[in-house]
């Protein structure tokens, strides 16, 4: 199709270009492709990649060239993500998506501590992120601290009501206390917006 055009056309200039000079776009480029092996290869060809993204800038090009490595790294489950997730995070810290995606990188990895943090800290910030609320909430969850995961998924819901994330992990958290009734209500509201869910409608088969 078109996108893959224009990316195999940009892969032929970039071929020519030194390495030193275009590894950001090749790293781009490659991500965009969602060819992660061939990221971690360029990453690879350099003794230490992370001592040339250091720089904070306005268009955030280090950052961004952090986060598409880590997404990589990620994608290939490889511990090397968290040290790029967080040069991107120390180079733009008030990108949304990268403190997300460490919050949810540390939740991943069950380090809730960590992940609270993140999700706590990305709230002081963009208090109006239903998704940030959504998952600080299953992390208090996860924590045993069903109170307060309750009133996450509360600022959540009141954000968006058709939040699908947060409504199962409401049902999920109603039915592990035993409130098969309210646990039901949320379920009805998922499948009222999503139908199709196979995995909601077979609970719901059991209930």
């Amino acid at each position: 199709d078109g996108l893959n055009y224009y990316l195999d056309s940009a892969q032929i200039i970039l071929n020519n270009i030194d390495l030193n000079t275009s590894f950001k776009e090749r790293i781009h480029l490659y991500y965009l492709k969602k060819d992660f092996n061939s990221v971690v290869n360029t990453v690879k060809s350099f003794d230490n990649i992370l001592q040339r993204l250091n720089q904070p800038s306005y268009t955030n090009e280090d950052a961004w060239t952090a986060y598409r490595i880590a997404f990589a790294y990620e994608k290939l489950q490889s511990p090397n993500a968290i040290d790029f997730y967080l040069r991107a995070t120390e180079l733009a810290p008030y990108v949304i998506d990268f403190r997300l995606k460490l919050a949810d990188f540390y939740s991943s990895k069950d380090n809730y501590t960590m992940a609270e943090k993140e999700y706590r800290f990305i709230l002081s910030e963009f208090s109006k992120n239903e998704q940030a609320w959504c998952n600080l909430g299953f992390i208090l969850f996860k924590k045993g601290e069903l109170d307060d995961a309750l009133s996450c998924y509360n600022e959540a819901l009141s954000l968006n009501p058709k939040h699908i994330q947060t409504l199962t992990n409401m049902a999920s958290l109603y039915l592990f206390q035993g409130n098969i009734k309210e646990g039901k209500l949320y379920l009805e509201q998922i499948i009222e917006l999503d139908p199709k869910n196979n995995k909601i409608n077979e609970l719901m088969g059991r209930l």
